[in-house]
């Protein structure tokens, strides 16, 4: 899957674009390093366009850094979370935030 497309909104909704993690991945987490410290305010993850979404998208914390992690983002700024899990394929999250959080990192 190309990294590129996980930035900037580059997306065709085709499963062969989208990120993802096998049912047996242990807390399957994303990182991305925006190369320097900006305000983060508004995050959208899309799931997959299919049926599967619904059981595999959701229960997901989108947070904010200025240290690299791997796994434990416990020292990341909590930006929104998603308590259910997707009800379609295809859905979006989008954090909404009312107040931007500064970082480098976005997990």
């Amino acid at each position: 899957r190309s990294v590129q497309n996980l930035i900037d909104g580059i997306y065709d909704y085709t499963v062969e674009s989208c990120f993802f993690a096998t049912p047996f991945s242990q807390g399957p987490y994303i990182l991305l390093n925006l190369g320097t410290i900006m305000t983060v305010q508004n995050v959208k993850v899309l799931a997959q366009p299919n049926p599967s979404a619904s059981r595999y998208f959701g229960l997901l914390e989108v947070k904010v850094g200025t240290a690299a992690a791997t796994g434990d983002f416990s020292s990341y700024k909590l930006l929104g979370y998603l308590p259910t899990m997707a009800p379609y394929g295809g859905f979006e999250y989008n954090t909404e935030a009312a107040a931007g959080i500064s970082g480098r990192f976005v997990s």
